[in-house]
């Protein structure tokens, strides 16, 4: 981050007495801890400041200072806006009378005529010296924030923080890094690397606490490929400052309510895997929300969860339906994916961890073949795969276990066998050779001659019986087994 960016923005922050922090709709862990970081910031330096999270914050991050001042909307007190359309007719006078409880406004038209159509309504949103954005690619990613309020946008100065290599730079002020692994990570820079140490007094266990939060939800607690060596040294700093890493770890990984779980589970229960194109695949349709009873927000960071543990996949893709939108996330840690190729094909912002691509007022069932079909396209390229070669959907639950069986029935069937020796047989007995009397039978005169023959006769039949399996045994290979030898 250079000395004149970071200058700059020191200098719009200590003149400015109304700052608004905003993130993008589709807000990640990172980009609410570092507006959570920046709003600690300047309420210690008695700023009037405005945070909003459209869809309110996530369970998991509740836990960290100032998440209770978080808004849903701008919540300002400016002028209420009545606004009529000249398209249909032009405008002689205007005048208005009060009531005790109602205000008419009385609109005269010089040609035309008026319909209620041609009216609308906004709320202004008061006056900010300053807007900081965090993790917002451009001011279209805002969603419905910027289109209620475009010219609060356009008008007023931004400070601009990301890691987004394909950001707008739409701030007048943009500290934008590509190397580090966090809007967090940017912040933290930014704060604690300031020109004479304007922020120092500042910090705290508090904010050393939300930025390491951002960064750790950001790097998958330092498992994903973003992680970095600058992200470990400043999660090593930020705790030296106290930070509380056990809480952090207890609140992002092991304390998930049970809608997040359900929602979870149909992601899993939904994902598919093509192990020739290596690729994988889930979708989170709005009637999947309704039935678990869960948000959108979360399946916050799910999709970098499935890269990591779905394995013979180079990439993984996530649908998810919004109620106006589809949401698209692809994610790869393979170093010959380069997202820049696939934002040719499917459009949308590259992140740090991967590509987001939104599709306005689109469901999931107009869009999921078209899209599996240009990704299938784009793994045969990059693989070689002859375009013959159909999708190849596999059941996670029975395919892969049977997949597994095959392999190592296929391998045994190639191998050949071994000739192992014959072992001894458990109903040939070892016995002793005849006695002369046993061949006469005569045994004595003990008057048991009848029955002594009958034990002869059997014996005899034993040992021609052996004698048999010797000549057939030789016969048949002339190295004789050592059992057989021993008889």
């Amino acid at each position: 981050m250079e000395n004149l960016q970071r200058n700059s923005a020191i200098s719009l922050i200590y003149r400015a007495k109304k700052i608004l922090c905003v993130t993008r709709d589709t807000y990640t862990g990172d980009g609410i801890c570092a507006v959570l970081a920046l709003q600690y910031v300047l309420r210690k330096m008695k700023k009037e400041v405005v945070c909003t999270i459209p869809q309110g914050v996530e369970k998991s991050y509740k836990f960290l200072t100032g998440s209770d001042l978080l808004q849903k909307d701008l919540g300002e007190s400016g002028d209420f806006v009545v606004s009529i359309s000249t398209d249909s007719a032009s405008v002689d006078r205007v005048k208005y009378l009060i009531e005790d409880n109602s205000v008419d406004i009385i609109v005269t038209p010089k040609h035309g005529k008026f319909f209620p159509e041609d009216v609308t309504f906004k709320q202004n949103a008061g006056d900010f010296d300053l807007i900081l954005t965090f993790d917002t690619p451009s001011l279209d990613s805002l969603g419905l924030l910027f289109e209620a309020h475009t010219s609060l946008f356009t008008n007023i100065p931004i400070l601009n923080f990301s890691t987004d290599p394909a950001n707008d730079y739409f701030g007048k002020v943009n500290l934008i890094d590509f190397s580090k692994s966090s809007v967090s990570e940017v912040v933290y820079d930014f704060l604690r690397n300031s020109t004479h140490n304007y922020f120092d007094n500042i910090f705290d266990e508090n904010l050393a606490t939300i930025l390491l939060t951002g960064i750790i939800s950001a790097t998958g607690s330092f498992l994903e490929h973003v992680t970095t060596s600058s992200s470990l040294l400043a999660a090593s700093d930020l705790q030296e400052l106290g930070a509380n890493q056990p809480e952090i770890i207890d609140n992002l990984f092991k304390k998930k309510s049970l809608n997040t779980l359900k929602i979870w589970g149909r992601i899993l229960s939904n994902l598919q895997l093509d192990l020739g194109h290596r690729m994988a695949w889930s979708i989170i349709s709005s009637a999947d929300f309704e039935l678990t009873k869960s948000k959108p927000k979360e399946v916050d960071n799910v999709v970098n969860q499935l890269l990591r543990f779905t394995k013979h996949a180079d990439l993984v893709a996530l649908l998810i339906e919004y109620p106006e939108k589809t949401l698209i996330q692809i994610r790869s840690s393979h170093q010959d994916i380069f997202f820049t190729d696939l934002q040719r094909i499917f459009g949308g912002q590259i992140l740090p961890e991967g590509l987001d691509i939104e599709l306005s007022k689109k469901r999931i069932a107009e869009i999921e073949g078209h899209f599996l079909e240009a990704l299938l396209k784009y793994q045969k390229n990059r693989l070689g795969i002859p375009a013959s070669v159909p999708l190849q959907k596999v059941d996670l639950y029975k395919d892969v276990k049977k997949l597994k069986e095959q392999k190592v029935t296929g391998h045994n069937l190639k191998t050949k066998k071994k000739k192992s020796s014959p072992s001894s047989p458990e109903d040939i007995p070892f016995i002793a050779p005849l006695q002369p009397h046993e061949k006469t039978g005569k045994i004595g005169d003990d008057g048991k001659n009848n029955e002594s023959k009958k034990v002869v006769k059997n014996t005899v039949k034993k040992i021609e019986k052996k004698e048999v399996l010797e000549k057939k045994v030789a016969s048949k290979n002339s190295k004789v087994p050592d059992w057989l030898k021993k008889a």
